[in-house]
């Protein structure tokens, strides 16, 4: 990844889209009743993990860090090219669960909590107008190549380039839309 720099075009072949696996922990009282306060107080109460199906997936009522996986994105393989505008890192995937607050003082309370154990580097690539994805770096690659010459020449033949991706603009029109990267020209854009 070190050998990637910002603003280069690249080819990726996977990205990490944002996924609702649907797991989630429901709290009931002890007469069977969904638990609408914040933080369980009593000590009958219940707390389950459950699918998107709505099936029950685990128990959880100890209170005791037990915890189920909680998937946020998931890799798709599909082929696109970009500009890589940056690096961040993002959530993966995490567990949820409940745990119990021995206060020494009283007001012993439970609670749920989630903890994310995969939060990857990735670049931020965009590949379409206002359009961005999440790349692994091992799912990118700068295009380097014989395009690259060709687009090379056309860009010392035109006057005007876009100055976010260094492409040849064919209309002289400042304030124009790059048909490249999608960036709209303010006030210049030529070298």
């Amino acid at each position: 990844m070190s050998n990637i720099k910002l603003f280069q075009k690249v080819s990726c072949r996977a990205y990490l889209k944002k996924i609702s696996d649907g797991v989630h922990i429901r709290l009931y009282k002890g007469d069977g009743t969904e638990y609408g306060g914040k933080y369980p107080t009593e000590y009958d109460t219940r707390a389950y993990a459950y699918n998107t199906d709505g099936d029950r997936i685990a128990d959880l009522s100890d209170f005791s860090g037990q915890s189920v996986e909680k998937i946020y994105r998931k890799r798709i393989e599909e082929d696109f090219e970009g500009f890589i505008v940056g690096y961040t890192r993002i959530e993966v995937k995490g567990i949820i669960g409940t745990d119990w607050n021995d206060n020494p003082y009283g007001g012993d309370f439970g609670f749920c909590f989630k903890e994310i154990r995969e939060y990857p580097k990735v670049g931020v690539v965009y590949f379409k107008k206002n359009c961005k994805r999440y790349v692994l770096p091992e799912d990118m690659v700068v295009i380097t190549g014989q395009w690259l010459e060709i687009e090379t020449q056309e860009m010392e033949k035109a006057g005007s380039y876009c100055s976010v991706c260094d492409m040849p603009l064919e209309t002289e029109d400042k304030t124009a839309y790059c048909p490249h990267c999608g960036f709209r020209m303010k006030n210049g854009g030529s070298k």
